[in-house]
């Protein structure tokens, strides 16, 4: 199938930290963020009306909040809004990490949703973008969030606006809750590259983290040795405090 038209990149952005620094480093020409109802949603979503850039961000109601699961998961997430990004562009940027464990984060779902994608796209005179072929792009995959921080820094992001506007956190607090896995993960990143931690969260992540979070983190290879090393860190900052 020809391509005779230019490339158009569309990103899934969430408002976290990897979206962030996806957004930052890569450009995409759309960003959008979908509004699904959720409590920690709506939180992100007030903190995304305060960026910078907030007018570069298309905001799309997804009401998927009743098929939200105990454990945060919405299933099929991420298939549903990278079905709907394919009417924006035909490169579709998701910032998956490699310490990311749920399906739809994962190469086989990047096979099956081109495939979907560009089979559709056969019909063009049934699908608005006309670009081929159509892409998941996953660039951190490979990478622990740490390592994209490090990419961020690396291509001059600015970390005080990065951890002012960004939240990944399950909950709905007013500042990220601190004991979740995700701010978990986001606290040992920041530790790993100089930021002090300890006002950011509701609680302090290093002195709240349970057993079941510390076995989740085993999981995800290179992330539970960075908190490892973050939480070294902490304690020797402790130490010489005291």
């Amino acid at each position: 199938m020809p391509n005779n038209i230019p490339d158009k990149r569309v990103m899934l952005f969430s408002g976290g930290m990897d979206s962030y620094c996806l957004r930052h480093i890569y450009r995409p020409d759309v960003l959008l963020f979908f509004k699904l109802g959720t409590v920690d949603n709506e939180r992100e979503l007030q903190n995304l009306l305060e960026m910078p850039f907030v007018n570069d961000i298309e905001i799309i109601d997804l009401p998927l909040v009743d098929f939200e699961m105990e454990n945060k998961i919405i299933p099929h997430r991420n298939s549903i809004m990278a079905l709907i990004a394919s009417n924006y562009g035909n490169q579709i940027y998701l910032g998956a990490t490699a310490g990311d464990t749920t399906k739809d984060k994962d190469y086989v779902f990047k096979s099956q949703i081109e495939g979907m994608l560009n089979y559709f796209s056969l019909d063009t005179h049934k699908t608005p973008i006309k670009a081929y072929p159509f892409t998941l792009n996953m660039p951190f995959k490979e990478l622990s969030k740490a390592e994209i921080l490090g990419r961020f820094i690396k291509e001059k992001g600015d970390l005080n606006d990065l951890t002012k506007y960004s939240r990944s956190c399950y909950e709905g607090t007013k500042y990220e809750c601190g004991k979740c896995r995700a701010c978990i993960r986001k606290a040992v990143a920041l530790t790993l590259h100089g930021v002090r931690v300890e006002t950011l969260f509701e609680v302090n992540p290093f002195s709240s983290i349970t057993d079941e979070a510390v076995n989740k983190l085993r999981e995800r290879g290179q992330e539970y040795l960075d908190f490892i090393k973050a939480k070294a860190i902490v304690k020797g900052t402790r130490m010489k405090n005291d």
